[in-house]
C-alpha cells in the first residue's frame, strides 16, 4: 500500500489503527470458513460514522476497493478477500451499547457490538433481543451479522428473522454520505421503528446485503421481556417426515418461542448426550406457570399424536441449548468440526419439506464420501437448515470434496425451488447466477446508484 495513503488514513483513524503488517494482513484474510485466497493491503479502523465517511472518501479518490469486517464468524465466506488489493474496514472499534430505551422498548448500538454484550448489559434490565446468532454470538458483531444476512436463532419460532427486529439504521453510503432508515430519517426523531420515516423499507436494503451497498455505523433492535415461566421439551421421532408434521402443527398453533430440529446424523456426531434419533427440540414461555403449562401439554399431544417419544429429565442439556451455550461453544469444538474445517450450507424451505430437504442433503454428501450434518430453525412458516460438510484441514482433497458436495447440493435445492440465505461468500457467485435476470438488474442498478465508483465489493465477485 502507497505509504501517502496510509497516512492519509491515520490522520482520519489514528496512526494505532491502521495497519499493513503482514501478520494483521494474514489475520485479516480468513473468516470461520475454509477459504483463504488474497491478503488486503491495509486494515483501518475507524471508531466514528464520520470517520468511515472519510475513509471512503480515501478509498474513492485513490480506486481502493473495499469491505468491511466485524467478528468474522461466517462458516461461508462472508468477508473474506477473494481480490487483491483490497482495503478492509474493521468495525471492532465501535461496539458500544449507545441507548436503551425501555419506553419505546428499543437498543442502540455500534456496528461492532457483539451479541453477547448487547445481551449482558440488557438481560439484567428484564430485557432481550429475539434474534441472537446461534454459535458465534461471542464474537460475532451485529452490523456484520446483519450484512450477512444471518438471521435465525433459537427463539424465531416466535420473533421471526433478524430483519423482522431491526428498527432503524445509521449507514454510511459509499459515496461517504451518512443515512438513517426508519422513523430515525426524520430530523430530530428517534429510532424506534423502522416502517416510518421512508416511502420504502430502506432498512430491508442493507440486511443480508454484504456491505455492498454501504457501511453499518449503528443498528437499532427491539427488545422483549424476558419471560416469567419457561419450559423445555424435547421429543425423539423416527423419521423427519412424523416430525416436519410435528413442527407444523406446533407453529400453525402458535404454541412455542423456540424450535430446532436436528437429525440423526447430526446428534451422533455432536457427542450432546442426547438420544441418537430425529430431535425436534421446543422451548414454551409465558407470564405465569398456568399459560405455560396450557400450551405445554398442547405441544405433547401434538407431538405424541405424530409418533414423538417425550424425552424426560434433560432440562439442563435443553437450557443450555436455548441460552445459546451448548451451540455457541459446542459448533467450533473438535467434536463437532473433527479437525476444525467445515463449510455450511444455508437453504430456507418450508416445513413440509424438511424430509426432500434432508435426503438431497445426504445423496450429496454421499456422493463425495462426505457425511454431512447441522441443525433446522424454525422461523414462522419457513425451515432454515444449516447443513455442514466438514472436513479435516491439512486434508486438501478432503476440502475439496466438501466443498463441491456443499455446491452441488446447493444447485440441486435451489433447482427444487429452495431458497438459499446468507450467499455472500463461497457459494455466491452461482448463487446470483441462478437469480431472475430481471431481479439480478435491478439490483446492480441499485449498487451503481449508491456506488459510482464501484468500491464495495459485491458479494457476487467477491
Amino acid at each position: 500500500m502507497n505509504k501517502k495513503i496510509i497516512k492519509q488514513l491515520a490522520e482520519i483513524v489514528g496512526v494505532q489503527h491502521v495497519s499493513d503488517d503482514p501478520i494483521e494482513l494474514m489475520v485479516h484474510s480468513r473468516d470461520a470458513s475454509p477459504l483463504f485466497e488474497e491478503f488486503p493491503v491495509v486494515v483501518v479502523r475507524p471508531g466514528t460514522a464520520q470517520e468511515v465517511s472519510e475513509v471512503l472518501g480515501v478509498a474513492n479518490k485513490n480506486n481502493i476497493r473495499v469491505i468491511t469486517k466485524t467478528g468474522a464468524t461466517t462458516p461461508w465466506g462472508a468477508s473474506v478477500p477473494r481480490q487483491k488489493g483490497l482495503m478492509i474496514i474493521q468495525m471492532g472499534r465501535m461496539n458500544r451499547v449507545l441507548d436503551i430505551d425501555e419506553n419505546a422498548m428499543v437498543v442502540t448500538v455500534e456496528a461492532g457490538c457483539t451479541w453477547t454484550r448487547l445481551e449482558r448489559t440488557i438481560n439484567p434490565r428484564g430485557w432481550r433481543v429475539g434474534v441472537m446468532p446461534h454459535s458465534c454470538g461471542m464474537s460475532s458483531g451485529v452490523a456484520g451479522n446483519i450484512t450477512a444476512g444471518s438471521g435465525t436463532s433459537q427463539y424465531s419460532a416466535k420473533f421471526g428473522l433478524q430483519i423482522d427486529n431491526i428498527m432503524g439504521l445509521e449507514v454510511v453510503l459509499p459515496n461517504g454520505s451518512i443515512i438513517k432508515t426508519g422513523s430515525g430519517a426524520i430530523d430530530g426523531a428517534k429510532q424506534f421503528d423502522k416502517n416510518s420515516g421512508t416511502p420504502a423499507d430502506i432498512t430491508g436494503l442493507f440486511w443480508g446485503s454484504a456491505g455492498m451497498f454501504g457501511i453499518l455505523t449503528q443498528v437499532t433492535l427491539r427488545m422483549y421481556a424476558m419471560p416469567v415461566v419457561t419450559q423445555y421439551q424435547l421429543h425423539a421421532f423416527e423419521t423427519p417426515s412424523a416430525a416436519q408434521r410435528m413442527i407444523y402443527r406446533v407453529q400453525k398453533n402458535d404454541i412455542a418461542s423456540g424450535l430446532f430440529f436436528f437429525s440423526r446424523e447430526s446428534v451422533a456426531t455432536t457427542g450432546w448426550p442426547l438420544p441418537i434419533a430425529h430431535l425436534v427440540t421446543g422451548s414454551i414461555e409465558g407470564s405465569n406457570q398456568t399459560e405455560v403449562d396450557g400450551k405445554a401439554e398442547t405441544y405433547r399431544t401434538i407431538a405424541r399424536d405424530e409418533g414423538g417419544q417425550e424425552i424426560k429429565d434433560i432440562g439442563a442439556v435443553l437450557g443450555a441449548i436455548y441460552t445459546d451455550k451448548l451451540m455457541r461453544y459446542t459448533f467450533g469444538n473438535e467434536t463437532y468440526f473433527p479437525g476444525g474445517g467445515r463449510f455450511c450450507l444455508n437453504t430456507a424451505f418450508p416445513i413440509m419439506r424438511l424430509e426432500e430437504y434432508l435426503s438431497r442433503t445426504a445423496v450429496m454428501g454421499k456422493k463425495h464420501g462426505i457425511n454431512p450434518f447441522g441443525v433446522v430453525f424454525i422461523a414462522k412458516n419457513t425451515l432454515y437448515g444449516l447443513q455442514y460438510f466438514p472436513y479435516y484441514e491439512r486434508e486438501p482433497e478432503q476440502r475439496r470434496k466438501a466443498l463441491a458436495a456443499g455446491a452441488e447440493a446447493m444447485e440441486a435445492n435451489a433447482a427444487a425451488g429452495m431458497g438459499s440465505w446468507c450467499m455472500a461468500g463461497i457459494l455466491a457467485p452461482a448463487f446470483y447466477s441462478r437469480m431472475n435476470k430481471n431481479t439480478f438488474a435491478f439490483i446492480e442498478s441499485i449498487k451503481k446508484a449508491v456506488d459510482p465508483n464501484n468500491i464495495m465489493v459485491a458479494p457476487w465477485e467477491n
